[in-house]
């Protein structure tokens, strides 16, 4: 009878058993699944900005989030040591570049070493790879998955998880089409004023609240090939980098079109437009370092060449 327990024991421990399976693992594989699908749909929300700011942040943002979305509908199925680790792991790597990016900035990209401020959106799913790290953690140190529990708390554990962070991500996906969480000057909040003096373009400045401005002009100022040029200056008068622009033309026969855009520097773009005579609408979008949403339209009167 003793024999035969030992060698139970032992099969259990050579088949790799993680405890996971039991009811209460079942029930925690499934809050799991349900924080990585979460966390996967917040980084899908926000790669096509990471793709305007550099190729390289929005791959990392699409393979990040494909990873956690294939990991969310394996843990459902399987409980493998594996298959978990290789999660806690993953995880812990992408928290780990998120607290270098917001503490002191990454070395690759357009704004290496300037530390990026924090949104409700990334810190969210950061809180939620933080706790798949903590709940694999307990069933591979703890083998609290494979204690017996009543269903309902199973099934209680598996929903309240489910309804959060469906209820969380829905505010996080708000925030994100909203500039992750910070609101957006307007032309209440900022002063739009215009000048040419110079003799040269015509110098559209949005002056916002913190005291800094964002200055476009067009140049050429004349139908043909041109430029909208969108300049970032800090309260000192310095370059301000900024994420990401967006600019959309809108012509004197009332067509919109988004214009391509490139980066001059950190925080000066330029978008290609060819112009025809008549008054042209421009409308800048642009998203800062600290995730605000700056929005921006000024108007030019192209005369005949």
């Amino acid at each position: 009878m003793e024999r035969n327990h030992s060698v139970a024991r032992s099969t259990t421990h050579a088949s790799g058993s993680t405890g996971a399976d039991g009811d209460l693992g079942r029930g925690i594989r499934v809050a799991l699944a349900a924080l990585s699908a979460g966390a996967a749909s917040l980084h899908f929300a926000v790669m096509g900005e990471h793709f305007r700011e550099y190729w390289l942040f929005g791959l990392f943002f699409v393979v990040t989030a494909w990873l956690q979305l294939g990991w969310a509908a394996g843990v459902l199925r399987s409980s493998s040591r594996s298959l978990l680790l290789g999660g806690a792991v993953g995880n812990a790597l992408v928290v780990t570049i998120w607290a270098v990016s917001r503490a002191l900035g990454l070395p690759v990209g357009p704004h290496r070493g300037v530390p990026e401020a924090m949104s409700f959106i990334d810190v969210l799913s950061t809180v939620f790879e933080l706790i798949i790290i903590g709940g694999v953690f307990a069933l591979l140190r703890f083998r609290v998955g494979s204690r017996s529990a009543p269903p309902r708390l199973t099934q209680g554990i598996a929903a309240s998880t489910v309804l959060v962070v469906v209820g969380l991500s829905s505010a996080g996906l708000v925030s994100a089409s909203e500039g992750h969480g910070h609101p957006a000057p307007n032309h209440d909040d900022a002063h739009h004023s215009s000048d040419n003096d110079s003799g040269g373009p015509k110098v559209h400045t949005l002056t916002l609240e913190d005291g800094g401005s964002l200055r476009a002009y067009l140049d050429p100022p004349a139908a043909g090939r041109s430029g909208v040029h969108s300049t970032f200056f800090d309260s000192n008068g310095d370059e301000l980098p900024v994420r990401s622009v967006e600019v959309k033309a809108t012509s004197p026969r009332g067509d919109s079109s988004e214009l391509e855009t490139t980066r001059f520097s950190p925080g000066h773009f330029v978008s290609d437009v060819v112009l025809t005579a008549g008054q042209w609408t421009f409308s800048v979008r642009a998203r800062t370092t600290s995730g605000d949403v700056v929005k921006f339209q000024f108007r030019d009167e192209i005369m005949r060449s």
